[in-house]
């Protein structure tokens, strides 16, 4: 099966393994899970709210958090493009409670980003964007109170 004939989640399967495997053997990544699914929150209604890393690791002591985008071209937009403060806010959420819940709280930690792209040559291109963004409490732009006008 060709890579632009495959589901975006085959597509996104596909792309995580490819980056699991550039971690592990090009960076030298010592891989703790994958596709950790996690309890960040509840919603209005009660409901349960799950975040999910794509990968957990070790880059020497530091614990990273890897998030992985996968795309069959960049003509439209970079892979990186789809990571936005929605985004970084719910990996964040969902790496701090990963933290919490293995009290992981005082360990180093950062997050990094993997983009695989399969262009038209056999294997793709990937990646490594360390240290993509920070760990602060990210909130939309406009917080402007009623008082302030």
């Amino acid at each position: 099966m060709k890579v632009d004939e495959r589901t975006p989640a085959d597509l996104g399967a596909l792309g995580e393994r490819f980056a699991l495997e550039f971690l592990k053997r090009r960076r030298n990544y010592r891989i703790v899970a994958t596709n950790v699914r996690i309890p960040i929150g509840r919603t209005p209604r009660g409901g349960l709210v799950l975040g999910e890393l794509d990968i957990v690791a070790y880059d020497g002591d530091v614990l990273v958090f890897v998030e992985v985008k996968t795309r069959t071209s960049e003509d439209v937009a970079r892979a990186e493009a789809s990571v936005d403060w929605r985004k970084r806010r719910a990996l964040a959420r969902a790496a701090r409670a990963y933290r919490h819940w293995l009290h992981l709280e005082s360990a180093a930690y950062r997050f990094d980003l993997v983009t695989v792209v399969f262009g038209d040559g056999a294997s793709p291109e990937i990646t490594l964007t360390s240290g993509a963004f920070e760990d602060r409490r990210i909130r939309p732009r406009f917080s402007a109170s009623w008082d302030e006008a």
